[in-house]
């Protein structure tokens, strides 16, 4: 349980978790931390949740924001239509091939938890520490990085799809940046490990064959053209 990978924003792209999950096994790691989205974007939420429940990996997982823009699409609260003219379908498709309590389990995911390994305290959050929907960018300036009340080692953040390292005074803030669509460029899966031996991250990047996410998108989304030109960066 020294080292821990990090990972988040896998938006349904099962090809990009497939890649990470094989570089996880090569390297005989036996713990993730997800940080949230597994689902919404590209089209594939029931293999991504296969891969991950048949992976053998210890998931410690908490939702995203997608994950609760689902819920309120679900009670009613946002049309599907709405979700589709901006996000694409992928929110629908999770709505409509998640078996109900696979469903319910992931909706039943809390926004934030605290978790210790290796004598390190982490804090898992999607957005920001009691602010889940907070986009910090690695541009931000330091006073975005004090978060009153958060007790830990690590405060581990997701949503921005960019990864980031930063330190303060009393903890380490790590985005590993995103699976499923990462922002540096496109056939790469942003992810990272945290060795708690040596307190050592490092940055990850899988490359893995976008072409047939790339066909979906034009297949479900052709008016959404962001969803492909995102992973053609």
């Amino acid at each position: 349980m020294s080292r821990i990978a990090i990972l988040s924003d896998i938006h349904g792209n099962s090809a990009a978790l497939a890649a990470v999950l094989d570089d996880i096994k090569r390297q005989k790691i036996a713990a993730c931390f997800f940080l949230g989205d597994f689902v919404g974007y590209y089209h594939h939420p029931r293999e991504v949740l296969r891969l991950l429940q048949e992976s053998g990996v210890a998931c410690t997982m908490i939702r995203g924001n997608h994950e609760r823009m689902l819920e309120r699409a679900l009670q009613g609260g946002i049309l599907w239509e709405d979700i589709r003219r901006k996000y694409g379908s992928g929110l629908e498709i999770a709505a409509r091939e998640l078996p109900r309590d696979t469903l319910e389990g992931l909706l039943s995911l809390p926004d934030e938890r605290l978790e210790e390994s290796g004598g390190r305290r982490f804090l898992l959050c999607h957005g920001a520490p009691s602010d889940a929907d907070r986009y910090i960018y690695p541009d931000a300036p330091p006073e975005a990085f004090d978060f009153p009340g958060a007790v830990a080692d690590y405060v581990l953040l997701g949503h921005t799809h960019y990864p980031m390292l930063r330190f303060s005074g009393k903890y380490c803030v790590v985005n590993p940046g995103s699976v499923g669509q990462a922002r540096t460029r496109g056939g790469v899966a942003d992810w990272c490990v945290i060795n708690t031996d040596n307190d050592v991250v490092t940055m990850r990047q899988t490359p893995y064959d976008a072409d047939d996410v790339i066909c979906d998108c034009i297949r479900y989304d052709p008016d959404v053209p962001y969803l492909q030109e995102a992973l053609r960066r």
